[in-house]
């Protein structure tokens, strides 16, 4: 219901009860890392995984957690002893490669992604993101599906027409990549960077010059 410090209060209460008991550092985690507190949600998890070590959701949430403070190997460590401990632990492997994704290791993201959307296939942020990466890598086609997927999901996804025109450009497809912008916009009027990025690329669409401008 919103009331943090009225359920932070219930978890100390349960704690003076019990303090090696694992659910209320794990439950008061997340309400932790929920309210950006993630810190303090960071010892929560550890105090978790040194109670449970082979609770595979104590792992993901310290995860997430590290994540959050930019920990981005750190992450992927609890990341991957969780999947270690269950594979199928729900939004893992979109976890695990959004920190691959944050240390550039671009292909292994990839792979996570692809994993996650066997998993859960109607997810807009995993196909946004596995987009992302292979942008990243220069593979500009398979970039431009994975925005078409998230864009299916979820018509009026800004970030995904914006990245969707940026990998249209790449591709030579120059006015498909002005009408993407256009869609932005139609969204987003105030978008600064689409309103920016389309001036230019109208005026080298009607130059004819289509090089080093992306």
């Amino acid at each position: 219901t919103g009331q943090l410090t009225e359920a932070l209060a219930a978890y100390e209460q349960a704690l003076t009860i019990d303090s090696d008991h694992p659910l209320p550092y794990y439950h008061r985690g997340i309400a932790l890392r929920n309210a950006d507190r993630s810190v303090e949600a960071e010892q929560d998890f550890l105090r978790v995984t040194t109670l449970l070590p082979d609770f595979a959701a104590g792992w993901a949430h310290l995860g997430r957690a590290l994540g959050a403070q930019e920990r981005y190997a750190d992450a992927l460590a609890a990341f991957d002893r969780a999947i270690e401990l269950n594979s199928d632990l729900r939004d893992i492997h979109y976890w695990r490669g959004m920190a691959l994704l944050n240390l550039e290791r671009f292909s292994e993201a990839v792979t996570a992604f692809d994993t996650a959307a066997t998993a859960n296939p109607n997810s807009t942020q995993i196909w946004f993101y596995r987009g992302n990466s292979l942008f990243r890598l220069s593979q500009y086609e398979a970039a431009l599906d994975s925005y078409d997927r998230a864009i299916g999901l979820s018509p009026e996804f800004v970030s995904a027409w914006y990245n969707r025109s940026m990998a249209l450009a790449n591709l030579g497809r120059y006015e498909d990549a002005v009408d993407a912008l256009k869609t932005v916009l139609e969204i987003d009027p105030d978008n600064a960077d689409a309103q920016a990025k389309l001036a230019e690329f109208e005026r080298l669409v009607r130059q004819g010059n289509s090089s080093d401008w992306v």
